[in-house]
């Protein structure tokens, strides 16, 4: 009987047998609680403040009835989410810097994994001022979104200096305008002063106004910056007595001052679009000289060919479609000696009939290696990541960001392989269709105070012409080739440890954002440094390690800082032994999103509810509203299942237990003499 019940065993532990084990249950209604955290929260509506409200809805006793029947799983949201353990008072901070209600619904569908999630309840003024129109993800939910709406819907009683225009980059010498918008209200036949300040305080220019009514007024200014590199500049409006607060009346912005005029030099393989529509975006700005080279038949040139002199010269060199294979060596040969020794910055522009080969004779001078050569062409987008949002060459002017890009037409390039060096920093990748490869498009160089771009591709014309006037792509190509230049032409000091903020100035209650590269005696990267930061500036100094990020970078931030201007030494080691140090400054505006328009948005916040059939209800009627939701038919639970595979043929126990049968069956055959 042992034998016969181990060979049935193990022959059924040879079928593989899966023992498969169900539970049913039931699970709660869940009611998802999405509270603003925001600092526009703190503005006070009349005689209270609407943090003070939010607290008080959130003291509620009705929620301990919501509590018991459903599943309440409370969020605090402003740019970012993040849940919360309990639904409390004290749990609020209302102090993030930005109000982004979309990525609030977008976080429950994809981050959270709710289980029978039944209803949304939305506390917020709905003053969105980041991200997109909540509407869309709101209905994605699936369930209705209640709004208990905080606020007032009327326009305070406030002078806003909404919004500075300018250049970006200005030239010494040259008069730089400057266009500043203020919103009033309350304040009719009032007279104010703007004034327009050095980074000292000092008076550059000055305007008075007269407030006519309400709405907005554009007040021109306008200076001569001197000198070179960064300047910090601000302008203030003169407070009036019982603003709503004067957070607003300042706005301070960076001027990237460069000297009088730039020479840049072209030098194209052939005539084409990319040629000329680069050409045409460089001579638009009238301090800009500009002096092209195009090939023609065999190795000539129309305008003869680029002397020695004419690079030298050069504060920066376009290389478009160059070289070709008709292409002579010699001036690649000469390119090469004067981007290494007089370090001209080079941007590079390839085209289908771009010579890899050849291209590889300055190759010490690029950003990149080619290492295999295919001409097969394909189209393909540029995808930008959003660790780039901050990258000087991508900022495109009305406070568009990577999406812009993300969305331009797309334009061509061979199937030759091409990699990044390592010290280099991908700004753009290849994306083809919906994937995001791993291969370059847009790629920048900086290591011993040398320059250096390349786009890997040809077509970009394409994001002139073909995305002109559309709300995608339009004004990108013109931004991209400016921004260009004045990124290869930034003078930089020859030292080993260069560390850098990611923008000059920060809104209130944003992170600050730092990133370094350490380099050795000869320029080669180093990997592996201790690299940190000291922040001095408003309270007490702050220390920050930033984390290698590969090929000699290193990136780290801070919490948000207080309103001020900062200064920052840092410093790389490496065995305890320093490597070097660099410093600079940086500024934390006063101004807040939060406050340049702190009216309650009724109109969204109703819309919102009646879209996805849920209710929008006051302060006032909170109470009333949660005890009807704590009683509603629709919070019901829903049956769910989970199941347990044990695989019994995997199984060391039985298998043991199998071998122990026979043991035993042996034994006793043993001892009965039967073997």
């Amino acid at each position: 009987a042992l034998r016969a019940a181990g060979l049935f065993l193990l022959i059924t532990l040879l079928f593989e047998p899966l023992l498969t084990f169900t539970r049913h249950y039931d699970v709660p209604p869940a009611v998802a609680v999405l509270i603003d955290d925001s600092k526009s929260m703190t503005v006070k509506d009349g005689p209270a403040r609407r943090d003070s409200l939010v607290r008080h809805l959130l003291g509620d006793p009705a929620w301990r009835d919501l509590e018991k029947n459903s599943s309440v799983r409370p969020f605090v949201f402003a740019e970012k989410v993040q849940s919360l353990e309990s639904l409390r008072a004290d749990s609020v901070s209302f102090n993030g810097p930005g109000t982004d209600i979309a990525n609030a619904f977008r976080s429950l569908r994809s981050g959270e994994g709710i289980e029978n999630l039944k209803h949304v309840v939305l506390i917020s003024d709905g003053a969105v001022n980041v991200g997109e129109n909540p509407l869309y993800d709101a209905e994605q939910t699936g369930v209705p979104v209640s709004v208990l709406a905080v606020g007032d819907s009327t326009e305070p009683k406030d002078i806003v200096l909404t919004n500075v225009v300018t250049n970006e980059i200005a030239y010494a010498g040259t008069k730089l305008p400057v266009e500043a918008t203020i919103r009033s209200s309350g304040y009719s036949g009032s007279r104010v002063q703007l004034t327009l300040r050095d980074e000292k305080n000092a008076p550059l220019d000055a305007q008075f106004l007269v407030l006519r009514g309400d709405g907005e007024y554009k007040v021109a200014l306008s200076f001569t910056p001197s000198g070179e590199g960064m300047k910090r500049f601000s302008v203030d409006v003169s407070p009036l007595p019982g603003e709503l607060t004067t957070k607003n009346n300042n706005r301070v912005f960076f001027v990237h001052v460069l000297k009088s005029k730039l020479k840049v030099v072209i030098i194209a393989g052939a005539p084409g679009p990319d040629v000329s529509f680069v050409r045409q975006n460089l001579e638009a700005d009238p301090n800009i000289t500009v002096k092209a080279f195009v090939g023609k038949i065999g190795a000539e040139f129309v305008e003869g060919p680029p002397s020695v002199r004419d690079m030298t010269d050069a504060d920066c060199i376009f290389l478009i479609g160059y070289p070709i294979p008709s292409s002579g060596n010699d001036v690649l040969q000469n390119l090469r000696s004067v981007a290494e020794e007089k370090r001209k910055p080079l941007f590079i522009l390839l085209s289908r009939q771009v010579d890899l080969g050849k291209l590889r004779l300055i190759e010490p001078v690029l950003p990149v290696t080619v290492q295999s050569i295919r001409g097969d062409e394909m189209q393909v987008f540029v995808q930008i990541l959003e660790a780039e949002r901050f990258n000087p060459l991508l900022k495109l002017s009305g406070g568009r960001g990577t999406d812009t890009w993300n969305q331009l037409p797309p334009v061509f390039r061979t199937q030759s392989l091409i990699r990044s060096r390592p010290e280099s920093e991908i700004v753009g990748f290849v994306r083809v269709g919906n994937v995001t490869t791993t291969e370059p498009l847009i790629v920048a160089r900086r290591v011993n105070r040398y320059r250096s771009l390349a786009v890997l591709g040809y077509g970009i014309w394409r994001w002139q012409l073909l995305a002109e006037g559309s709300r995608a792509g339009g004004g990108v190509l013109n931004p991209f080739i400016a921004n260009s230049v004045r990124w290869l032409t930034t003078r930089e000091e020859e030292k080993p440890v260069r560390i850098v903020v990611a923008k000059q100035l920060f809104d209130g209650g944003e992170p600050i954002e730092f990133q370094g590269q350490v380099y050795d005696n000869s320029y080669n990267a180093i990997p592996d440094a201790d690299v940190k930061v000291q922040v001095r500036g408003a309270g007490a100094p702050r220390e920050l390690v930033l984390s290698p990020a590969g090929g000699g970078r290193y990136t780290g931030s801070t919490e948000p800082l207080p309103a001020g201007d900062y200064a920052f030494t840092g410093s790389a080691s490496l065995g305890g032994q320093l490597v070097g140090a660099d410093t600079g400054k940086f500024t934390v505006g006063e101004v807040n999103l939060e406050f340049l328009d702190t009216r309650m948005n009724a109109p969204l916040l109703r819309r919102l509810a009646y879209r996805t059939g849920g209710t929008f209800v006051t302060p006032d009627g909170a109470h009333t509203f949660l005890r009807s939701l704590a009683s509603s038919a629709s919070l019901t639970p829903a049956a769910a299942s989970s199941s347990h595979d044990l695989t019994l043929w995997r199984n060391p126990y039985l298998f043991g237990f199998v071998i122990l049968i026979f043991a035993v069956e042996w034994f006793l055959r043993k001892r009965n003499g039967m073997l």
